[in-house]
């Protein structure tokens, strides 16, 4: 009698644990999100798309696809000159990457960090970066306190720091790590 209940209540755990997981993709299909190797991309209408991988999460307005070939995932996005160019980084390793290029540890709404993915360039030099923007605390002279609007342009196919810009009283100014 006891082995009875003892595979009844198994099997009932299987049936919940199965129904549980059978609602989570339904909520994620009406969520329209896709979950891949390299990470997660959930539609927004009015903002576009947002991904994330790491728990860091980017914004793009571009036309994002996941492609499957031979069960590994691959982002790619359409550029205005018609190249599909595959999105070999991912959030995380940007941010990391720019990061490390502003002297900063962390990227979040303190510092109005925010990570979007654009498209740069014209004709046959268009290509896909991530462009990480924050701000950060930084003393003029030596004396003045000011806040420092920082943007830095990572490469999605290769990672490399393309650009970082600062503003033009960024030479007179010294900039804490923080």
């Amino acid at each position: 009698m006891k082995n009875k209940i003892l595979i009844i209540s198994v099997f009932a755990c299987i049936l919940a644990a199965s129904l549980v997981l059978a609602a989570s993709s339904e909520s994620d299909m009406a969520q329209g999100l896709v979950k891949g190797i390299q990470g997660q991309i959930q539609v927004q209408h009015s903002d576009g798309i947002k991904f994330s991988k790491g728990g860091v999460e980017a914004h793009s307005l571009l036309n994002i696809t996941e492609e499957t070939p031979q069960n590994i995932s691959k982002l790619k996005v359409q550029l205005s000159n018609g190249r599909n160019a595959e999105i070999k980084i991912m959030p995380d390793t940007a941010s990391a990457t720019a990061l490390a290029k502003l002297g900063m540890k962390v990227c979040n709404e303190t510092n109005n960090c925010t990570i979007q993915l654009k498209e740069v360039g014209q004709g046959n030099q268009t290509k896909a970066v991530y462009e990480v923007q924050l701000e950060r605390h930084s003393r003029i002279l030596g004396i003045f306190s000011a806040k420092m609007h920082v943007n830095a342009e990572i490469d999605s196919e290769n990672g490399e720091v393309i650009q970082v810009k600062k503003p033009w009283w960024a030479f007179l100014a010294t900039e804490p790590e923080e």
